[in-house]
C-alpha cells in the first residue's frame, strides 16, 4: 500500500483580511445619505410653508375682523347745536348694567332657555335682537288679524 497521508491536502490558511470597500458600496451609501438629507430638508420646508400659510391666514382674518368692527361700529351722530350747560347729560349705563338688563330681559321671555354658552360674548345681545324681532312680528300679526275682521264688517259683500 502506498503511503498516503490520512488527511487530504489542505492549504494552510493565513490571516483573514477585510475586503477593501468597493465603489458600488460607496455609491449606495452616498445615495442613501443624500435621500435622507433631501427628506429631512423637504419636511422642514413643508412645515415652514405650512406655518407661513397659517400666519398669512391669521393676518387676513385679523384684517377682515378689524374691518368688520370698524364698519359695524355705530356711526357718530350728527352734531347737534350746543345745549345750555344747565341741562346735565344723562349718564350712560355701564356695560355691566347693560349686560344685567339683557340677562333679565332674556330670562323673562318664555322662549328663552339658558344653555351652556349663554354667557359667551355676543350671545345675549343676539338673543335680545331675536326676541325683539319675534315680539314685533307677533305684534304686527295681531294688529293685522284684528284689522281684518273690522274691514270685513265695514265692507260686507253684497249677497244675492
Amino acid at each position: 500500500m502506498p503511503a498516503t497521508s490520512p488527511r487530504p491536502h489542505v492549504r494552510p490558511r493565513g490571516p483573514v483580511h477585510a475586503r477593501p470597500p468597493s465603489d458600488e458600496n460607496l455609491v449606495i451609501t452616498v445615495i442613501a445619505v443624500s435621500l435622507l438629507a433631501i427628506t429631512v430638508v423637504g419636511i422642514g420646508v413643508y412645515q415652514f410653508l405650512q406655518y407661513q400659510r397659517e400666519q398669512d391666514q391669521e393676518q387676513l382674518n385679523s384684517r377682515v375682523y378689524r374691518s368688520y368692527v370698524r364698519n359695524t361700529d355705530e356711526a357718530p351722530a350728527p352734531e347737534e347745536p350746543e345745549q345750555p350747560a344747565a341741562a346735565p347729560t344723562p349718564a350712560k349705563p355701564s356695560q355691566q348694567q347693560l349686560n344685567q338688563e339683557m340677562t333679565r330681559k332674556l330670562l323673562a321671555h318664555p322662549g328663552v332657555t339658558p344653555g351652556a354658552g349663554f354667557s359667551a360674548p355676543g350671545v345675549k345681545s343676539t338673543g335680545v335682537v331675536i326676541i325683539d324681532a319675534i315680539d314685533q312680528a307677533q305684534a304686527r300679526e295681531k294688529a293685522s288679524s284684528a284689522a281684518r275682521p273690522a274691514a270685513a264688517i265695514a265692507n260686507p259683500s253684497p249677497s244675492s
